[in-house]
């Protein structure tokens, strides 16, 4: 009976992971107020292992643990109440203990049990003194008022260091999951692209109606699949997720101008992206750049006819922070247009548009779109982040969507 009672004890003691760690400032205080409250040179928070007891808190003594067959704390914990020791020197069970007969050179101890809910005793909150003296019931009351005070102290430890754990385990799986993601995307994203960027052109030559059934067949399978990656993609890019942390700002763009790929096949626009390197984020908030880099790229292509839209992120010149600039070289021209110049103001202001549009988003991201347009050159959009800088150690190299040739498939 008494082993299977000290093996559930043991038992209880272990699974609070507490033996052996490094002082904590909630058992300290809990110790130094023991030890002015009761004006002893010595009181400790005690816990009883298989072969020893070791200190969690220790005022007055320099060791961390003593044997248990020599601890007056292996009594304590098999007593029902407070045990005191009165004058330990005239005490038969522990006249020739040596922490007696030696250093500490115990004369007096009291310690109340650290009980469990289910009453396991792991150790007591005690204290010590070098000269007998009494010890009154209502000092014993407040000894055992210390001692589950300690108990909660290692039942709440107990509770943050599993949350944490869980949280660590959630927060790796987390990362693993993404990386997944991305993998996957990556590898399916980039021959789906080329399925459907062959397929808008193989639909220009000219087909028979069952080679048009077949072409529709692939594209409508295709394009189900290229929405499910999105949805995947984006249900990782969730605000909840990307609040902590920063971010690269050239391979989101990277990432949103994936998007437009068959906006910008089909309407010929050539898209590339440069950069001076690694654009980290300190401040910017992803999802809002997300949500609004994909329409405003979006527009891009759409006002571009044939041409090209380059687009150069660098660290703005003499200020913090970084700018965004699109340059829409021209292509064919509009032949709506009354001149050139006309479709570039006209191509401006369509893109000025999103200033309304999206006027709190930018708001939230700290930014400012601005416009230009000259007689000869290419309109120019820029957007102005002030909670950026770039990280130059790390090049990238340029993003370019391949311009596609039809197949001699028939």
């Amino acid at each position: 009976m008494l082993i299977d009672v000290e093996k559930t004890r043991l038992e209880a003691l272990h699974a609070l992971d507490i033996l052996d760690t490094e002082p904590e400032s909630a058992f300290d205080r809990l110790t130094e107020f023991a030890a002015e409250l009761f004006d002893t040179p010595i009181a400790l928070v005690s816990l009883v292992d298989a072969d020893r007891q070791w200190f969690k808190s220790v005022v007055g003594l320099e060791v961390r643990q003593t044997p248990r067959a020599v601890a007056f704390c292996a009594h304590a914990i098999v007593a029902d109440d407070v045990f005191v020791v009165e004058d330990a020197s005239s005490d038969p069970r522990f006249c020739r203990n040596p922490l007696v007969t030696g250093a500490p050179e115990i004369r007096f101890y009291a310690g109340a049990p650290i009980r469990t809910e289910t009453g396991e005793r792991l150790g007591t909150v005690c204290v010590i003194d070098r000269k007998p003296r009494q010890f009154s019931a209502r000092d014993a009351s407040r000894l055992e008022k210390l001692a589950a005070c300690a108990m909660s102290e290692m039942a709440l430890r107990k509770a943050l260091k599993a949350e944490r754990d869980a949280r660590e385990v959630a927060d790796q799986a987390l990362v693993e999951r993404r990386k997944f993601v991305a993998r996957i995307s990556h590898e399916i994203r980039t021959p789906l692209n080329a399925v459907l960027g062959f397929e808008r052109l193989v639909r220009e030559a000219e087909l028979s109606e069952e080679q048009a059934l077949y072409l529709a067949a692939i594209r409508k399978s295709g394009v189900k699949l290229r929405e499910f990656v999105w949805k995947l993609l984006d249900s990782e890019l969730a605000p909840e997720v990307l609040a902590a942390g920063q971010f690269d700002l050239v391979r989101a763009i990277r990432e949103e101008a994936e998007h437009c790929e068959e906006m910008a096949i089909d309407r010929r626009v050539d898209v590339v992206i440069n950069s001076d390197g690694a654009i980290i984020s300190h401040g910017v908030d992803e999802a809002a750049f997300r949500q609004f880099m994909r329409p405003f790229l979006a527009r891009l292509v759409e006002v571009s006819n044939a041409g090209n839209v380059i687009i150069f992120a660098r660290q703005r010149a003499g200020a913090e922070g970084v700018s965004i600039e699109a340059h829409l070289e021209p292509g064919e021209p509009d032949p709506t247009e009354a001149t050139p110049h006309l479709a570039a103001l006209n191509a401006a202001q369509s893109v000025s548009g999103l200033k309304t549009q999206f006027a709190s988003l930018l708001e939230q991201l700290n930014c400012t779109l601005t416009t230009d347009v000259t007689s000869e050159g290419p309109v120019c959009v820029r957007i102005d982040f002030s909670g950026a800088t770039v990280n130059r150690r790390a090049k990238l190299t340029p993003y370019r969507r391949p311009k596609l040739t039809p197949p001699a498939l028939w």
